[in-house]
């Protein structure tokens, strides 16, 4: 009997410290929380709309302020969102501290300075978007550890020296966004790790060298975009043997060369070609006329050869057709006036010969129509020409004979 009161008097000394002990925790937690975000507002010079001044209070709870969702069983802070509000200042490295954080976002503000090294330790972590900023400073390969991050953002900065390797270790990433900045060296070989990849930009940076062949393994691709680069170097045949779900691929503005691979007909899924200004050369693969989803197509400013392809005509989805400044040779196929949806055409600066065929003419979306620069003939016009949208439509430096003929005053008016 006596054991017993004993035992008794001990749990109802224990129960109570024991609850005692997990609300101060608790209360630690959001204490840590808080201390974080308020780290983050001392670091802001200008707050033009006195948001966070005047709403991130000591004296309010952190789950009510501005920007900020707490939940959870701890109810932690688990998204800070303050994008959009014109702020101004730097990272403070307490950021690191919110360690229930799943989405930190502060795009579209005048943040400058570095990344500070403590977000590795948001392991939680899925949403980093801190595009359009003015940060600086080289990316940290620490970023790596924040191993739940789907969606990186860093496009719009500064950000110089090289893509770490170590990014390859982000097996979640789904949407990664570094354009826009001025890395340099090359596109390391891990990110073809990133098996779950959807969106790959890394436009306009100076990033130099091959794509490496483990990109074109990414099934999951979506949207690629590495252009405005220096990259060299050709795209093997079997480039596109894996890229089905691809639908936009954009490798403009670079130093490529080669043949275009006729595996890209493989990509049935792609609506935009944007291999415009580089040093393609061969011929156009027939193979593209099995794209039926495009929409887009430009391989303007290359040293592409031979015909064009009649197989081009299957491609009735197509509103913009740029071949111009190439070395193509022989006929307009006629097939291209299949093409019902087509708003622009442009086979200028080529060695194109022979009649445009009158199809061309029937066109009845075509907005800008050019075939300026080459070596065709035949009267200048059709009389009887049906294009109602017309906006521009480039001839000289042609063999054209004949009179301009007098167009419906529904046509606006077009520079020769």
């Amino acid at each position: 009997m006596e054991r017993n009161l004993s035992l008794c008097f001990v749990l109802v000394f224990l129960v109570p410290f024991s609850t005692l002990s997990f609300v101060n925790a608790e209360v630690t937690n959001i204490s840590t929380d808080k201390q974080a975000l308020l780290a983050l507002k001392a670091s802001i010079s200008d707050d033009p709309s006195n948001i966070l001044a005047n709403n991130w209070s000591t004296t309010t709870s952190v789950c009510s302020w501005t920007g900020i969702t707490c939940a959870g069983r701890h109810h932690r802070v688990t998204a800070l969102n303050i994008s959009n509000m014109g702020l101004t200042g730097t990272l403070p490295p307490q950021l690191g501290n919110l360690s229930f954080l799943a989405t930190l976002a502060i795009w579209n503000n005048s943040f400058y300075g570095s990344l500070p090294e403590e977000l590795a330790h948001l392991r939680r972590l899925k949403h980093l978007r801190f595009n359009y900023n003015r940060l600086s400073g080289k990316l940290p390969s620490t970023l790596s550890k924040c191993k739940k991050l789907q969606v990186l953002s860093l496009s719009f900065n500064y950000f110089t020296g090289v893509i770490p390797k170590e990014i390859g270790n982000l097996t979640q990433l789904k949407w990664m966004y570094l354009g826009n900045n001025k890395l340099q060296g090359g596109i390391p070989k891990e990110l073809g790790n990133l098996a779950e990849l959807e969106t790959l930009s890394l436009k306009n940076n100076s990033l130099m060298g091959a794509i490496p062949s483990l990109i074109f393994n990414l099934s999951s691709l979506i949207f690629m975009d590495l252009s405005n680069n220096s990259l060299t170097d050709g795209l093997p045949e079997s480039s596109f043997d894996n890229l089905s779900n691809l639908e936009s691929l954009h490798l403009h503005d670079n130093m490529l060369h080669g043949k275009l691979p006729s595996t890209l007909s493989k990509c049935k899924k792609l609506q935009v070609l944007f291999l415009s200004f580089n040093y393609f050369t061969g011929v156009i693969p027939k193979e593209i006329g099995n794209l039926t989803q495009l929409k887009r197509m430009y391989l303007d400013n290359n040293k592409l050869q031979g015909a064009i392809p009649k197989e081009i005509g299957n491609l009735t989805r197509l509103e913009q057709l740029d071949l111009m400044h190439n070395k193509l040779q022989g006929e307009i196929p006629c097939e291209i006036g299949n093409l019902h949806n087509l708003q622009s055409l442009d086979l200028s600066l080529n060695n194109l010969v022979g009649l445009v065929p009158t199809t061309v003419f029937n066109i009845s979306t075509m907005a800008q129509l050019g075939v300026a620069g080459n070596k065709l003939r035949g009267m200048i016009l059709p009389s009887n020409i049906e294009l109602p949208n017309l906006e521009f439509l480039y001839l000289g430096l042609n063999d054209f004979s004949g009179h301009f003929p007098t167009l419906s005053p529904t046509y606006p008016s077009s520079p020769i």
